[in-house]
């Protein structure tokens, strides 16, 4: 697998229900059952990590679209609160990335 080539791994699947299980459930009850996977984002937990200027720079490289810096939690709640509110008419099932493109450099080019 190219990813494990790289230093990293990925586990196929490990973010998706189960085929025809929760998100059918939820959907069919009217509640859009989504996900968001955020790459690093600025917290209590990371900050220190992200003050060693070598750990840094390896966690910078995995993020292709570096944009502003590392996430903090107040760029992602706005997708959380268009997710769970009542606009979102439409979109359930869903993983959504906040990762600056490191999963689709992880996917690669096939999935385009």
């Amino acid at each position: 697998m190219e990813a494990e080539r790289r230093g990293r791994v990925r586990l196929p699947g490990a973010c998706r229900p189960p085929p025809g299980g929760l998100t059918a459930d939820w959907a069919a009850a009217g509640i859009p059952l989504n996900a968001i996977a955020p790459g690093t984002v600025v917290t209590p937990m990371t900050e220190g990590m992200l003050a060693d200027e070598g750990i840094r720079q390896v966690v910078d490289t995995s993020v292709p679209m570096r944009l502003h810096g590392h996430a903090r939690p107040e760029q992602a709640s706005p997708l959380l609160d268009w997710l769970t509110s009542p606009e979102n008419s439409h979109v359930t099932g869903q993983v959504v990335f906040i990762d600056g493109g490191a999963e689709a450099v992880l996917r690669g080019d096939g999935t385009w």
